[in-house]
């Protein structure tokens, strides 16, 4: 290499991301899945940008994504862990009927997705709708009959302890053993 030539070198910091369980959720329930997917993306790909970042490239549930600083990056981490968090939060939150409609309208286009009869269950217990809440739970049997309450504290995605519990004490409420 000559004293002529300049190499120009950039840092950057190259982030992956993708959905945990979207292959499961795809076979569930594919419509209500690929729903949910395009209203998150718009949030994870505004947040990129708002974070100085670029969207590198695509493919299914994953983006690759380039940011300037490490500091960049990792607050993009922070805040979208914060935003879809709240995306998730309408039945933690007392919005239980805007949760139980989004359930309703998964369950039209497949009454066996499984996730919407749990979420059902949970919603009706935490509202003291107990006959509902049984009526999901029996849903949830009829679709696997080996679910159980510890089945369910393996699949629920809560890091929250205390959340995770809240959660298994409704189910429980609603006669799942």
């Amino acid at each position: 290499m000559s004293n002529e030539e300049h190499v120009e070198r950039k840092l950057a910091v190259i982030l992956s991301a993708d959905v945990k369980g979207y292959s499961r959720l795809m076979g569930e329930d594919e419509e209500a899945t690929l729903h949910t997917l395009t209203a998150y993306r718009e949030v994870i790909d505004a947040l990129i940008y708002q974070h100085r970042g670029r969207i590198v490239g695509t493919a299914g549930d994953s983006v690759l994504a380039e940011f300037a600083s490490v500091v960049d990056a990792v607050r993009w981490a922070v805040a979208i862990q914060q935003q879809l968090k709240t995306k998730n939060a309408d039945l933690l939150t007392g919005q239980y009927e805007e949760a139980i409609a989004a359930y309703q309208r998964a369950l039209s286009r497949n009454p066996n997705f499984l996730p919407a009869h749990f979420g059902l269950a949970v919603i009706y217990s935490e509202m003291g709708r107990e006959e509902e809440a049984r009526a999901e739970v029996a849903e949830i049997l009829r679709i696997n009959p080996n679910y159980s309450l510890e089945v369910a504290r393996q699949r629920v995605p809560y890091k929250d302890p205390a959340v995770l519990e809240r959660t298994l004490a409704n189910l429980r409420r609603a006669g799942l053993k």
